[in-house]
């Protein structure tokens, strides 16, 4: 269904908030010190912990099945969240790192907790308050020594406009968001889950090719290398550090708002594909003696941070204003020793081995060690052959990229659908009063 299918309010009336511009002539404008108020009870150490994520929002945290086991021993310093309260990080409340409160729980002493006033539904609030224009706002009112740094307290938070729907509308359209971005999300998920059986298709397919080549009568010899097992009687395994002569770190950027140098980090390619959609510069508008400077063929890993540290890419621009930062690692070879794409796939298919190998310690402090990538084995035939490979791989996978790849449009186009959705309802650009009848009635 498109946006526009969606009815709007009869009459409007402009406010002077840019972000806002016009509201429905029946809501008002108030500071949130109006609409909430903030909540600094303490000392209930018997109740669950609470964490605020940028994706979930509010939930209880589950220390079983959570890398992040740090937690202060003193509950008396955590803060008491009740259920329906609004809680969000101070330091990543412009990023979304904000929601309602499931159930009465502690939240760390460092983010902020506010209670709806009565005629205030959390619920659309917390939906309000994750728009990217709400988020752009929160970001002028917090402060920080760098824009990754910044912090929203409750004395500016207070201060910031937000719209006020009657509140039997405000229930109306968090109703209504809650039952669109529940079909969204399950039908995201469903891609999602597609994605991973089309990829372990793929896995197969490069694990087969890359371990025992593509000719099924070969003899075989065992490898000595307990990923690899048997390999074809003529190939070799040599570490990286024998066959490729640049294996670094980027460097850390000098960010600007604007300028020629495009920086690649690790958010860049952990989707399985180059996403410049939220790019940043470095500044100046050149690399020369720049080791971050990528070049058309390199290899790029993910080094840093449990779960996305094993993430592999192969950068094919052809453009050289790019440069990766300190978090990811650069393999490529002067003297043209490997084949890109061959060596590409062989990393490709070890992320659970690499990311498992390395995953010791918190999430921070997760990285890829250089020496111990310098001396990962690969099974390594000569060029000719890794050039034949990476072909077989190419045509047998071809159906499966493109399957892959239509999956991943989808996904971007229905959350795109869903940001405007939501952004298009909180601020009463559409008028969903009337969803759940028409609902029935359709039904």
């Amino acid at each position: 269904m498109e946006i526009t299918s969606f009815p709007t309010h009869q009459h409007y009336t402009e406010t002077p908030i840019p972000w806002l511009r016009k509201i429905p002539r029946n809501w008002k404008v108030f500071p949130n010190g109006r609409l909430f108020q903030q909540r600094k009870e303490v000392n209930s150490p018997d109740l669950p912990i609470l964490e605020v994520s940028l994706k979930t929002g509010v939930t209880v945290r589950d220390f079983d099945n959570s890398k992040r086991k740090q937690m202060m021993t003193d509950h008396s310093l955590y803060k008491i969240a009740r259920k329906n309260d609004i809680a969000y990080n101070t330091m990543r409340m412009w990023q979304g790192a904000v929601g309602v409160v499931p159930v009465d729980g502690l939240i760390s002493p460092a983010y902020v907790i506010v209670r709806p006033k009565p005629n205030t539904e959390s619920r659309y609030y917390a939906y309000l308050f994750r728009t990217q224009i709400y988020m752009n706002e929160v970001n002028k009112y917090s402060h920080g020594i760098v824009e990754d740094r910044n912090r929203l307290y409750w004395s500016e938070f207070k201060q910031m406009p937000s719209p006020l729907p009657p509140i039997e509308e405000q229930t109306a359209i968090a109703d209504f968001l809650d039952h669109k971005t529940t079909l969204i999300n399950d039908f995201i998920a469903r891609k999602e889950r597609l994605i991973e059986l089309l990829q372990e298709q793929k896995r197969v397919i490069i694990n087969q090719a890359v371990t025992k080549e593509i000719d099924p009568d070969v003899r075989l010899k065992p490898s000595g290398v307990d990923w690899l097992g048997d390999i074809p009687e003529h190939w070799e395994v040599k570490k990286l550090k024998t066959f490729a002569d640049f294996i670094n770190r980027g460097i850390a950027p000098d960010y600007v708002d604007s300028g020629t140098i495009k920086v690649i980090n690790q958010a860049t390619f952990s989707k399985g594909y180059f996403d410049f959609s939220d790019v940043r510069y470095h500044r100046g508008d050149n690399l020369a003696n720049n080791r971050g400077a990528v070049q058309k063929d390199d290899i790029l890993l993910a080094s840093t941070g449990g779960g996305v540290l094993g993430k592999v890419a192969l950068f094919s621009e052809q453009d050289k204003n790019y440069m990766a930062d300190s978090h990811v690692t650069i393999i490529r070879d002067s003297k043209k020793r490997f084949v890109p794409e061959y060596i590409y796939y062989i990393l490709s298919i070890n992320f659970d081995l690499i990311n498992g190998r390395l995953a010791q310690g918190s999430t921070n402090q997760t990285e890829l060690q250089r020496e111990w990538l310098r001396s990962f084995l690969f099974p390594l035939p000569n060029i000719s052959e890794q050039k034949e490979i990476v072909v077989h791989i190419q045509t047998s996978s071809h159906i499966l990229d493109n399957a892959i790849a239509k999956s991943n449009q989808e996904i971007t186009l229905i959350k795109e659908y869903r940001e405007a959705l939501i952004a298009e309802a909180v601020t009463g650009k559409i008028d969903v009063r009337g969803w759940r009848k028409q609902r029935e009635k359709a039904a």
